[in-house]
This record gives structure tokens, sequence and C-alpha cells, in this order.
């Protein structure tokens, strides 16, 4: 195996969208050096970025520590008032430890296992290592794994199998105990894979970086990134858990090593490395939303939270009240009978909400992203991609804010309430034609909530904290209602000649004008409205919801 060097430094290698929608690929210290003129990074895959950008946050913990800890939002304030990083220390940082980022060096690969090997001493073609190539007997494939790539790309599919790594069985390498009959057996998903991974992302990637760098979460001195430790060795360290954030934004989770031939990347190993403590990192991880698990809790006998990943299905502000702070959080009931929060916000959103405070401009928009991942059986294939944005005024993010936060929140809770009453009507109506419920429910659940998504998210855009909230609440009631009513209109009109008859079912009759009807006495009372509707309220005999 021939070998070269490619320090990803000076390699341009992190793909960015300059400010003329141009697509380029720089190294570390350029992209630092530049990142007012790029908009955003601009990977194959959205999971890729949110990787590199914890590598890239990483190295700015630790060359800013120090500043951090004596004058935090002072330091962090004059960046952005500069409109510039603090380059003279992050080249002192970068020179450093310059020669840990050259991905092909014999003696410290970066994020890699030096002397990984198997029993068998074969490789794996780079299906280990990227998503889309599934490799052999694959009815579909994007890639060929058996096609060698760059060493810009391989560096970038290194930090992703790192961070997301699907779980399963993988290759046994030698010097690791727990290998048996040549495998290693599953250990969970990298621990990305846990998270709703959260970006909050500003008008370029200096202002993104900065956003996120959470000035008043300096890292202690032991929390390190792993091109600080010592190389890792093919089996696990004993003994080791991540200290911090920063430590988590490279936690080798897998053993890793590329084989390069020629200056190309051409196969891959990828086995089990140090695990997480899944049900520990509440106080370490700022990029995610966490939910209260009560099942974690029960097991565990104190509170346990658990990072908050995208549904699918659910558009993201349908969750908003998880990335939120608010100074009255929603609360359940949790072990012996106590109050805990339901849900625990982002770190960096409510750093955002801080800032929003008299350091950001006013009305300072950002945009929030999350990425997560859907595995397949047992967490053993990578399924599905899972990524949304939002558009809002960073205000919203402060927990001072709460007549908007409170008129954002109602406004999706009835947008939620509208759609169940919605497909509830679908429901009621295919019942009512003599068929069966489900299926009518799930496509106007779909139906539904496309139409409002566009709507409300141009409705959030405009919400700032100098908002009156009577006047927006009443201006989303009334497109709400008006898209509410047209759509079940619409419904009843097709709903065909025997659900206008109706039948019996369960002791109850469903006819169409018995489902409409109760729709828009639904609709009455969760939405205020300046004329009351003709329709009469329905008879005690309409069905409920528990009925359809």
């Amino acid at each position: 195996m021939s070998r070269s060097s490619f320090n990803l430094i000076d390699e341009p290698w992190i793909k960015v969208l300059d400010n003329a929608g141009k697509v380029e690929e720089v190294g570390i210290r350029k992209l630092f050096r530049s990142a007012g003129e790029y908009r955003q990074l601009s990977s194959e895959l959205p999971t890729t970025d949110f990787a590199i950008l914890r590598t890239l946050l990483a190295i700015l913990y630790r060359a800013f520590r120090e500043e951090l800890q004596q004058g935090p939002l002072d330091y962090w304030k004059q960046m952005w008032d500069l409109k510039s990083l603090d380059i003279e220390l992050v080249d002192e940082y970068l020179d450093t430890w310059y020669q840990r980022f050259d991905l092909c060096d014999p003696a410290h690969p970066f994020l890699q296992a030096p002397d990984l090997r198997t029993t068998s001493g074969n490789w794996k073609d780079l299906s280990v290592i990227i998503p889309d190539s599934p490799g052999e007997g694959a009815l579909f494939t994007r890639s060929d794994p058996t096609s060698p790539i760059s060493l810009a790309e391989g560096a970038r599919w290194l930090i992703h199998t790192n961070s997301w790594d699907y779980s399963g069985i993988k290759s046994g390498q030698c010097d690791d105990p727990r290998v048996k009959g040549g495998r290693g057996y599953p250990m969970g998903t990298g621990w990305c894979g846990w998270l709703g991974g959260t970006t909050v992302v500003g008008g370029t990637l200096l202002e993104t970086l900065l956003l996120n760098l959470i000035a008043d979460h300096a890292p202690e001195a032991e929390d390190l990134p792993l091109w600080e430790e010592p190389p890792l060795p093919s089996g696990p360290r004993s003994n080791v858990r991540p200290p911090g954030q920063v430590a988590l934004f490279t936690w080798p989770q897998r053993r890793i090593r590329l084989h390069v031939e020629n200056g190309l990347v051409t196969g891959a190993l990828v086995c089990n490395g140090d695990p997480v403590a899944y049900t520990e990192q509440l106080q370490n991880e700022t990029m995610t939303a966490f939910r209260y698990s009560e099942p974690q809790s029960k097991k565990a006998k104190r509170t346990i939270y658990m990072p908050r990943t995208l549904n699918r299905g659910q558009t993201m502000w349908r969750g908003l009240e998880t990335l939120l702070p608010h100074p009255n959080p929603g609360m359940v009931v949790g072990l012996n009978k106590t109050k805990v929060r339901r849900f625990i916000p982002p770190r960096n959103v409510v750093w955002v909400g801080k800032l929003a405070n008299g350091i950001l401009p006013p009305a300072y928009r950002i945009v929030l992203d999350v990425v997560s991942i859907e595995y397949g059986l047992q967490s053993a294939v990578i399924e599905t991609i899972l990524h949304d944005s939002l558009r809002l005024s960073s205000e919203l993010a402060s927990a001072d804010a709460q007549n908007i936060q409170g008129l954002v929140l109602s406004a999706v809770e009835r947008a939620t309430q509208i759609g169940r009453e919605y497909t509830n009507l679908a429901g009621n109506l295919a019942v009512a034609a003599g068929g069966s419920p489900d299926g009518e429910r799930a496509h106007a659940s779909a139906r539904y909530f496309s139409q409002v998504d566009p709507m409300f998210r141009t409705w959030l855009t405009g919400i700032t904290g100098q908002s009156d909230p009577t006047v927006e609440g009443t201006a989303w009631a009334s497109s709400l209602r008006k898209l509410a009513l047209g759509l079940a209109e619409d419904l009843v009109v097709n709903a065909g000649e025997n659900a206008w008859t109706g039948r019996e079912h369960d002791g109850h009759v469903y006819t169409a004008p018995l489902a409409h009807a109760r729709f828009i006495a639904a609709v009455n009372k969760i939405l205020p409205r300046e004329k009351p509707e003709t329709a009469a309220p329905p008879p005690d005999e309409t069905p409920t919801e528990d009925n359809t």
C-alpha cells in the first residue's frame, strides 16, 4: 500500500457554498480565514455537514479555551462585531497540532487507528463508509463501492462514519478481546445517530460557527478532541468516557482505517471502538433537544433524558416546543410522582436566546436546522436521512419572549388540533360510505399538513419581538379556519352518494352531513371566529374520535 500526505488543514476537502452560489472545496485554515465569504457547508449529505461542523467547532473550542474561560461574552461579541474569528489563535492551534490532521500519516492518521487490522487481513470495499453504496447484491445503488474515491471525499466519509455509523456486526479487529469468531458484535450506532442534530444557521458560515460556539460552555482541560489524544489502539481503551462536548464531537465509537493506494481511497476497515453511555450525555451534548424517558428512568431509578430525533412524516415546526427555551416548560410526572420537564431544548438554541437580549441585532433571523438518521432493522442499516429547517426570529429563542413564544406554540397546537379533527372527518366519511377509515385518515393527514406547512412557515417568519400577539394570533386563526373549512368541503363534496345516505356502524349513525357538522363545531371550538358558521352543532349520536 503506497502512502501519501494529505493534511486537512491545508488541502481542499470541505465543500462550501460561496456567496455567488458556487460550491468549492477548501481546507480547514482557509475556511476559518474566509468563513464570512461562504454561506454554508455543502457536502453530499446534511449529516456530513453536521459532522464536519462539529469537527470545526472542536477546533475553535480548543483554540479559544482560555479566552472563553476569562471573558466569554465579551470575547464572543468582539468576533461577532469584527465579523472575523480570532485567526491568530486559530493558526497557533492548527500549527501546534498540524501533523495530527494528516489523513495518511502512518503513526497518527486523522481520526483513525494506525495499526487496525483483521485476522483475515482483508480490506472491505467503500460500502462500509458510504451510505449510498450498499455493496454486492443491492437492488439499487448510487455509488459503486469498488470505485476509488479521492482523499478529499474519503475525509468527508471518514468523519461521517465516525459520527453516524450504523450498528450491526463489524469486522473483528486483532487485539480486541470483544471479538468472537472474527466478528465484532453490535454496540449501537455512532453517537450522532441518537440525535436530532440541531444547528443554528446564520447568514454566513462565520455567523453559523459563532452561533453554535457556546461561549459560556468553555471546555475543561481534560475535554479533548481525538487528535489531541494518544494514537488509538486497535482494541477498546479501558475505562474511558466522554468528559464533555468536545470529546463527543470526535468520539471514536468506531475504529476506522482508510486504505490508500496511489493517492486514492480504495477501501476501508470499520470495527468497534469505545462505547458511549448514551443515557448520560445530557450535560455534555449541546446540539440536540432532549426528552424525558420514562422507560430509561425506571430502569436506572433516576431521571434520564434521551436525545430527541426528528420523526418521519412530521414537520419540524410541529415539535417547536422541544426546541425553544421557556420559563414555564411543559412538565410530566416522573419518578416518585415528582414533576420533571418533558423536554429540554438544545443548548445552542438557549445560547442564541441569551444573545438575542442585546447582543444580536433586533429581529435577527436564524434558521434552525435539524437532521437525524432513521436506521433499519436492529439499527444495522441506514434507511432514511431526515432533514428539516425553520426560519424564525432569534428573539423566539429567548426565555424572556413569553408572549411571542406563547403565540407561536398556540398556533402550532391549534394547527395540530384542526389536523386531528380533519383526519377524523375523513375517517367518518369513509365509514359513512361503507369503507374503512384508516387509509383515508392517513391520506387526509398528509394532505392537510402539506397545505398548512408553507402557510405556517411564512407566518412564522414574520413574528418578531415587536409583533402584537392578538393581531398575529387572529390572523393565523383566520387563515387556518379558511384553509380547514375549504379542505373539509372538498372532502364532503367528493365523499360519494353512499356517504350522504350513510349507515349505522357500531351503534352510531354515520352520514356526510353529520360528519361535516361535527367538524365545523370542532373548528368553532378550537379557533376564534368573527361570525358563527351556519351549520348546526352535531346531534348526540355523532361518533367521537374514539369511535373512528
